[in-house]
């Protein structure tokens, strides 16, 4: 027997964003249908288990924002351990504990150097720029040591250029961190997998994997949705919830095309890429239990190395971030010679005794058509406001994702959020829709 096509609304994509949106949609009886392109939900949440007892979150990794994450309480109402990951905590390899806890001083001094410098010249009436010309000319004028200035280096590297998974000149100096929330009062790990709490919200919903999107096209009346092997879908409502990635690269045809304003905040806004890299060793060879323990190199490669020992029962499993066009080399090259490069930079740190890994396991999101990469950032001329364009809605599409949150972006927390809210919007809707123009007048 076929499966109905026809729905109240469709949601494209079964990510945080979209399993959310149908989620809360059906909370108050509005049926939707969630068309999934992979084979897996979840989307930038993946959770690998192909090590017995060691989970690997390919993806999304930390639960933030305690204070008002709802992700937090339904753990608690589900069971969903939670294990706190303190970042700050860090060992750099060659520095003391106290030298990298100066780094910290030092590394916000640098800061306060930049957003300085970018009020100046925004007072002045000039053009936004990359973070590249600016930061190394903070940096001079610290009159720092070698050693000093590589550990600021490693602190720019993990807390800006991997976080946002760009490279400076791809900053905008003005606006790159126009997100930043309250990260640092607290972050978790989820030792089961990040995917429990999809697995949790997507129970009841109509998701169907496999299928793939390839048009939407919409009317006064509705939204047609197109894809490669199962027809055609309608609804009243449709909510998109694809990566900006795949927005990006064109991957769905609207018909009619996008208006101007959505289709040129889509196109200043950038997806860059951050793989992960587990490594499982027969044993441990790093001293610290720091939960960074890294390694200042001047192009961040290899350099961001977390210690995942203690929520694994210490198994000894290091966890490895690499970036940008790196990242995409070694999406190029086999299983062998990635774990041959890493551990060439090991037994450089460690020495020649270093084991080999039992086992890897990587992401390669940048190879991937239904992500197109991980995490977006502001590029020069981008700014916070075209993630709030991004959500705003067209016709009778609506649009969710954590890109389309600006003060959430980045995180798991903003996904949900956007599907909370384009639920909202669909349901205020409808309901309006329902009452007629008399009604929505009162």
């Amino acid at each position: 027997m076929s499966l109905p096509q026809d729905t109240d609304v469709l949601i494209v994509g079964a990510g945080m964003a979209g399993v959310t949106t149908a989620w809360a949609l059906r909370q108050v009886g509005i049926r939707s249908i969630v068309l999934e392109a992979q084979d897996r939900i979840g989307g930038r949440i993946q959770t690998s288990r192909k090590w017995k007892k060691i989970p690997c979150d390919m993806g999304a990794g930390w639960v933030s924002h305690p204070t008002i994450n709802p992700l937090i309480e339904i753990a608690r109402k589900k069971k969903i351990e939670l294990s706190p990951s303190d970042l700050s905590k860090i060992a750099i390899h060659d520095y003391s504990n106290d030298e990298v806890d100066d780094l910290w001083g030092l590394y916000g001094t640098a800061y306060a150097g930049v957003k300085l410098e970018a009020e100046s010249r925004r007072d002045q009436g000039k053009r936004d720029i990359g973070l590249s010309p600016v930061l190394p000319g903070v940096l001079d004028t610290m009159n720092l040591d070698p050693k000093t200035r590589r550990g600021i280096e490693f602190f720019i590297d993990t807390s800006i250029t991997q976080a946002y998974a760009a490279d400076q000149k791809d900053l905008s100096l003005y606006n790159w961190d126009d997100n930043y929330t309250e990260l640092f009062l607290g972050l978790w790990i989820v030792p089961d997998g990040y995917i429990r709490f999809v697995e949790m919200l997507k129970k009841g919903l109509d998701i169907r994997t496999e299928t793939v999107v390839c048009e939407i096209d919409r009317d006064e009346q509705g939204v047609f949705v197109k894809t490669r092997s199962y027809g055609e879908f309608r609804a009243p409502y449709a909510v998109v919830t694809v990566p900006h990635g795949v927005l990006a690269k064109g991957h769905i045809k609207f018909t009619p095309p996008l208006p101007p304003w959505k289709q040129e905040a889509i196109d200043r806004v950038r997806t860059g890429l951050s793989d992960k890299f587990w490594f499982h060793f027969p044993r441990k060879f790093w001293k610290s239990k720091r939960a960074v323990v890294g390694r200042a190199d001047p192009e961040g490669k290899w350099s961001l190395w977390l210690n995942f020992e203690k929520y694994h029962d210490n198994e000894p499993v290091l966890l490895a971030f690499n970036r940008t066009r790196y990242a995409a080399k070694l999406e190029k090259m086999s299983d062998d010679a990635v774990v041959a490069e890493a551990m060439a930079v090991l037994r450089k740190e460690y020495g020649r005794r270093t084991p080999d890994p039992i086992a890897m396991q990587r992401s390669t999101w940048g190879t991937n058509e239904f992500s197109e990469g991980t995490i977006t950032h502001l590029p020069p001329g981008a700014s916070a406001e075209d993630y709030l364009t991004l959500g705003k809605p067209v016709g009778r599409l609506r649009f969710a994702g954590d890109s389309t949150c600006p003060e959430f972006n980045l995180q798991v927390i903003g996904a949900f959020w956007s599907g909370v809210r384009e639920a909202e919007r669909v349901t205020s809707d409808m309901l309006m829709s329902r009452r007629g123009p008399k009604s929505a007048r009162v």
